[in-house]
Formats: structure tokens, sequence, C-alpha cells
């Protein structure tokens, strides 16, 4: 009897804690405004604040309790969308006090959400990134994996509109990983856009493709199938993907590609579809349709669009068509025309500051005018240094601000733990006067315990032994191998090798005989050699293929010039053919001469490439810098000793080309034969 009541006690202290401590999980629909950047002109949000006036100041006069709670949530709903700073941050204040209040962290992660859409409407980035980190802060402490990831995806896409694109990625790929548990939440439809634009940014083009077209077909999908979109909604969102996915494709010069896609999401448009789409999908087509007949009729659409956009105001739209124009007018030979639209690019990207813009356009007109500009020349450098500061800067930022918050958080995290741990303890000592009545039933079991304990702990140092006396055995034999491939390759492969020579200088009347043994010498050398090397141990290929490490090598170097290194490989080449010691002495022959230019070339390139020589069964190598060079090569050091040292093992021609302020070139031929 009393075993029944100690075993009713535990499963109602179980039943308590479950309900007690498990996180709640939310069922937040998606702000659909918010996944689609919605932005209203200044006349409609003074409009909108006025007709709120008299709702917005009976909700600030209301008792803040659950009662009310839907009238003030409701209008601070509202007036995220106004530029009526002042009573919104009172509401949401007043929203946060009672979630913190009442512990109610699905309302705290709303109104956090609703204030980084209020800052990021305003443009002010900061503060929107600050409360996005707050937000994704009570979604993981409510264990939503879906709703963390949405949050990152509005991060990720705050850095790519401050230009920050490596840092959008990051944190696009973070949302991707958490939203794919929902394949067909729309969110996921949109990050899937953002990784195909951030990738096109780098002009990693096939896989930008590879992201979009899932886009595609997750929104095909949800439109025919799942209908989590309404059909408005989703159709501008199937047009809107086209249209990134025809860019992608005209970037490769597959027009007749981007040009299906641009009618096909045309297909989608309504009467009422934003102009702002239409146009986007019309200058598209202009485009590949000029570029697929050469009709300079087509550009003239293109102006249209940019018209479109400067009664819409996007400013962002604005500079890209007007840079557009610019590479197609530039196509038609027509310089002048295309500097003047460049122009335009640039006053619109100078007159909204934004700084990449301005950049962009600048560099467009330095390359193809005609004669000097020094003031822009002064100018781009200016842009660049305050392009460099505020990429630093907004990058710190934005870092301080989601330490603080993860401090915060933290702190209050450890503040939770300490109240829960003080209500454990006096539980557990309530449960411990309780059960000491059935102590003396549970010594046994508890000595049994002990013993099982015991037997498993022994049990583990047995099977720890054994693993370390098979890893010992296993050393031993590679040791062994080693030593014996050494043995065969220096030993038994020259005395064949000595055997075979004297005999071929004996002058031996049998010719025949003498040949057949010779032949016979050679096939028993080179097979001895064959199990040396396929004794021999290569720790630096056994894991990793060439290329990998190569591309490694090249992407950690760092010096103090502040060198960009760069690699590139012809796609023929298959470096796993090659032999073990020809990688080894090539890997050491690139890593001497990198660590050559970081110590003395003061370079700001090197270049490093692959090259195959189809008729002469060899690939170049070639490592170029444009440091001071040299007059002529230094027989003092051993850098230049070890990599001529290392070509002749491996038969390879080299040739190093350098003179003073010119760089340095160096050229190595290794024998390549093909499967």
């Amino acid at each position: 009897m009393k075993n029944n009541v100690l075993i009713y006690f535990l499963l109602f202290l179980a039943l308590f804690s479950l309900l007690h401590c498990t996180p709640k999980h939310l069922n937040t629909p998606i702000d659909i405004d918010q996944l689609y950047a919605v932005q209203h002109d200044e006349q409609y949000k003074d409009s909108l604040a006025q007709t709120l006036a008299e709702p917005v100041q009976y909700a600030l006069t209301l008792s803040n309790t659950a009662s009310n709670r839907h009238v003030i949530d409701s209008t601070l709903q509202l007036l995220r969308w106004t530029l009526d700073s002042v009573n919104f941050r009172k509401l949401a204040q007043k929203s946060i006090a009672y979630a913190t209040k009442k512990n109610d962290l699905s309302t705290l992660a709303n109104t956090y959400n609703s204030i980084g859409m209020y800052y990021h409407d305003s443009y002010q980035l900061d503060s929107t990134f600050y409360y996005y980190i707050k937000t994704e802060n009570v979604y993981k402490e409510l264990q939503d994996s879906i709703k963390v990831g949405e949050t990152k995806f509005y991060q990720a896409r705050l850095l790519f509109e401050m230009g920050l694109n490596m840092e959008s990625e990051s944190k696009v790929s973070q949302a991707l990983l958490l939203l794919n548990q929902a394949p067909y939440n729309p969110v996921n439809f949109e990050a899937n856009q953002l990784m195909g634009l951030c990738l096109m940014e780098r002009k990693n083009y096939t896989e930008a493709e590879v992201y979009l077209k899932t886009a595609v077909d997750q929104i095909l999908l949800d439109l025919s199938k799942y209908k989590i979109l309404d059909a408005k909604r989703a159709k501008m969102a199937i047009g809107n993907a086209y249209g990134n996915l025809a860019e992608v494709c005209y970037n490769q010069g597959k027009f007749n590609e981007a040009k299906a896609y641009v009618v096909e999401g045309q297909k989608y448009l309504e009467k009422d579809t934003p102009i702002m789409l239409v146009s986007f999908l019309r200058n598209r087509l202009a485009q590949c349709n000029y570029r697929l007949t050469g009709n300079s009729l087509y550009i003239k659409e293109v102006e249209q669009s940019f018209k479109d956009d400067s009664i819409l105001g996007n400013s962002f739209r604005m500079f890209y068509t007007a840079m557009d124009l610019a590479h197609l007018y530039q196509l038609e030979d027509n310089q002048e025309v295309s500097n003047q639209w460049a122009e335009v690019a640039y006053t619109n990207a100078s007159r909204h500051q934004v700084l990449p813009q301005q950049v962009q356009a600048l560099e467009f007109l330095l390359t193809h005018e005609d004669y000097q500009k020094k003031d822009q020349v002064r100018q781009l450098i200016k842009l660049r240094q305050a392009l460099t500061n505020q990429e630093n800067q907004t990058r710190n930022t934005f870092a301080r601000i989601a330490y603080e918050t993860e401090v915060i958080e933290a702190e209050n995290h450890k503040l939770r733990e300490l109240i829960f741990t003080i209500i454990l303890i006096g539980l557990s000592l309530l449960f411990i006067l309780i059960i000491s009545v059935f102590r003396f039933q549970l010594k046994i079991k508890d000595k049994e315990l002990l013993l099982i304990k015991a037997q498993r702990k022994a049990n583990e140092s047995i099977d720890e032994l054994i693993i370390e006396r098979n890893l010992i055995a296993r050393d031993i034999k590679k040791k062994e191998r080693n030593r014996i491939a050494k043995n065969l390759h220096d030993g038994i492969v020259n005395s064949i090798f000595g055997i075979r020579f004297h005999l071929q200088l004996l002058d031996i009347p049998d010719i025949v005989t003498k040949n057949l043994l010779i032949n016979e010498l050679q096939k028993l050398e080179s097979n001895t050699r064959d199990i040396s090397h396929a004794l021999l141990d290569n720790n630096l290929f056994v894991e990793n293929q060439f290329k990998h490490l190569v591309s490694d090598l090249v992407s950690f170097q760092v010096n103090a010039w502040h060198t960009k290194f760069s690699v590139d490989y012809n796609a023929q080449i298959n470096f796993e053919i090659l032999d073990a010691t020809t990688k080894t002495n090539l890997y050491y022959i690139l890593r001497e001469a990198l660590q050559n230019i970081n110590k003395y070339s003061k370079a700001t390139r090197c270049y490093v490439s692959f090259t195959l020589i189809e008729n002469d069964s060899k690939i170049k190598v070639t490592i170029q810098d444009n440091g001071i060079g040299f007059e002529e090569i230094s027989s003092k050091g051993m850098g230049i000793a070890n990599i001529f040292e290392r070509a002749e093992q491996i038969k390879a021609e080299i040739h190093i080309d350098s003179a003073l302020n010119k760089g340095t070139v160096i050229n190595l031929y290794i024998p390549y034969f093909a499967p």
C-alpha cells in the first residue's frame, strides 16, 4: 500500500512539473504586411494618425488589465503605421508592462515585433535590429523554432537592405534551417528568395537560381493547393519571384530563358496589381527583347519604367533602372546618353544618401568617361572610406546590440532559475519528509542500484582500455607499414635499379636473354615501387581532397600589406589522379611561394591558377603577384632553393620571372596524364 502511495505521489509531481514548466508554443498568425515590407507614404500616415487620434487617447486612459488588452493591442497594431512616435511608445510601454507583469510571453513577443516594425518603417535600423533580437530571444524562451526562424529572416532582410550581404546570407541560412520544418510557411518562400538575392550579389548565379526556383515551386504549390496566402497576394509573390529568377538568368546571358520567366510572371498580373511590380516585369522583358533583337525601341520601354518608378518615388528601383539604361545605351555605342543616365543614378543615390549606389554609379562614370575627372576620383575615394567606416560601425553596433541583449536576457534567465531553485528546494524538503517513511524499504534497492552503477563503471573502464589498446596497435601498424614502405623504396627499389643498370652495361652475347632479364627487373622495380607507395601513409591527403586543401591554404593567407589572394581551377583537371608525392611537393611549393609573398612582396593582389595544357599533357600552375619584385634570385635563402628542389623531385619545369616594381610570376609545369 505504501509503495502505491509513493508511485501516485511521484506521478502527480511529474504531471505538475510537466504542466508548469513546459513552455508554450505560439500559434500567432503571420503578419503579411511585415512579410512583404508594406510601406505607406507620409500622407497616408498622417491621415491614419488623425483617424486614430480619439481611439489612441481612449486606449491610453484604459487601465492595464486583461479585459482591456484587446483594445490596447489592436490600437497599437494600427498606430505602428503612423508617424505618432510619442503615443506609439506610450502604448508600447503599456503593453510591455502588462506582458512582463503577467509573464505573457506571447504578448511580449508581439509587442517587441511591432516596435521593430515601427522603427523599420521610419528607417531607424539599429533600433529595428535591437527589437528583432529581443523578439527572437522571447521566442527562444518559448521554444518556438518556427517563430525564431521568421524573426531571423526579418533580421536578414534588414542586413541586406544595409548592403551587408554576407551577414544577411548567414542569417537567412539560419532562418531556412528552422523554417524547413514548415516548408509551406510563406516566410519560407521569401527566405529562399532572399538567399537567392544574396547569392546573386556575390555573382553566384548558379546557386541563386536554385533557391529562386525553390521559392517559385513553393508559391505555385501554395497557390494551387495549400492557399495559405490569399490569391491576390500569392499572385503578386509569384510574379515577383519570376522577375527575380529572370534577373538571375539575364545576368548569366541566358536571355531567352529570362524572357520566358518574365512572360510567365506577367500571367499573374491583374488590373489592381501595384504598378511597381508591373514596371519591374516590363523593364526586365524590354531588356531581354533588346538583347535578343537589338531593337533600340525596347530601350524606350525601360525609360517608361523609370518614369513609373519616379512617380512612385521608389529610390531603389529608380537607381537600378537608371543604371540599366546606362548599360543599354552603352551597348548602343551612345556613351554620351549612357553617362547621362549614370549621372541620374548617381544623383538619385546621393539624394537618398545610399553610399553603395553612389560608389557603383561613380565607378561606371570613371570607367567609361574619355577624360580625367579628378574631383570625382577624390569623391569616390571619400565615399569608399565612408562606406567602409559605415559598414564597420554598423557591424559593431549590431554586434553590441546583440551582445547587450543576450547579457540582459541571460541575467533575467538566471534570476528566474534562482527563484525556481528556491521553490524546488522547498518542495524537495517536503518530499524528503514524506519519503522518509519509505526509506527502509528503498534501502535494499539503493544498494542494488549502486552495485549496478559500479559494475557499469567497471565495464566502461574495460571498454576504454580496449579502445586505447586498439589505438596503440593501429599506430604501431601504421609506423611499421611506413617503415616497410621506406625500406622497400630506399633499399630494394634502389638495389633492383642498380642491378638493372649494371646489367645493361654488361657486354653479354645473348642479347635476347639480357633484354628479357632487364625487362623483368624493370617490372619488379615498378611493382615494388607501387607496393611502397600503397603502404606509405600520406596523412595530408587521407581525408582531404587536394583542391580543398589548396583553397583553404590560399584563403587563410594574411599579411601586413593586406594582399587579396584568389585561386582559380580548370574544371577539366582531376587532381586526385596525381600521385601522393606530386601532390605533397606541389602543396609545399605553393605554401613556400605564398610565404615569400607575405614576407617580401608588398603586393595588393596575388592570383593562383591551375590550367590544363592538353597538347603537352601538363598542368600549368601560375603564382602571380603585383608586388615590388626583385632583380635576381637570391641564392642565400632556403625558400627558393626548396621550391626548385621539390620541382625537380616531381619532374616539373619551373620558371620565375620578376623585375623591380613589376611583380613576380612563378610558372610550374607538372606532367599530367588524364585517364
